[in-house]
């Protein structure tokens, strides 16, 4: 069962931030899950929301700009060069889009990677399934995880004329039951819940035998670990 800092250690440095991830790393866990958008200049950054806290929207923004106001913010290419001397074993990479619209987010994302190869030490995750969609058509071989918050059994997702195919899912961890695990699991998908800051919860996610717990807090997250052994044995 791999650990994966949600947005590195957001309750102990500012998220999606260098800092942040080597901590968690330092914490003992397996990786980080990070987020990334285009800026203005047709570059990724790394960075959850569409805006910063001043309101100012990264996709009007050179990256530059926007480190202005934020100069911790990193850049996809740099988190990939730390990666990839990092020794961690998964990097979970979530590709935020707001629209149908393509506006070559997909490309850059391919591009990025394979700038810096990794191997299967990355999973690229998205809530649009066109997008998915899009960047199997970039590059087949890339591993691919649907996220939602909802049934994984997505209308949006099954409506595709191709749906592209996945490598894993990634479930809020209130929608993962016995029957679901079983589910998922008889279709080859690895299961990564998120956001799972509770410890009972992470113990129960643990022994259902999700892949992957995606937290806040790394305490927790390695708590549950043991009851992963258990249930595997």
């Amino acid at each position: 069962m791999l650990l994966l800092g949600h947005r590195g250690t957001p309750r102990l440095h500012p998220e999606n931030t260098l800092a942040g991830f080597r901590a968690a790393l330092e914490a003992g866990l397996h990786g980080v899950e990070i987020d990334v958008q285009p800026t203005s200049d047709g570059q990724l950054a790394v960075h959850h929301d569409p805006h910063l806290t001043s309101g100012r929207r990264l996709r009007e923004h050179t990256l530059e700009e926007l480190r202005l106001e934020k100069p911790d913010l990193p850049s996809l290419p740099e988190v990939l060069r730390w990666f990839a001397g990092s020794g961690a074993a998964l990097l979970n990479v979530e590709l935020k889009n707001e629209t149908d619209r393509n506006d070559g987010r997909e490309a850059l994302l391919v591009q990025a990677l394979r700038d810096v190869p990794l191997g299967g030490r990355v999973v690229v995750s998205c809530f649009h399934p066109l997008s998915l969609q899009r960047l199997h058509a970039l590059d087949p071989e890339l591993r691919l995880g649907y996220l939602t918050s909802d049934h994984p059994a997505s209308k949006e997702l099954q409506a595709l004329a191709a749906p592209p195919p996945l490598y894993s899912v990634h479930p809020h961890f209130s929608t993962v039951t016995s029957e679901t695990m079983q589910a998922w699991h008889a279709r080859g998908l690895k299961v990564f819940a998120w956001t799972v800051n509770d410890p009972l919860e992470a113990q129960r996610l643990a022994e259902l035998g999700v892949d992957g717990l995606i937290g806040d807090l790394p305490d927790v997250l390695r708590g549950a670990a043991p009851h992963a052994a258990t249930a595997a044995r």
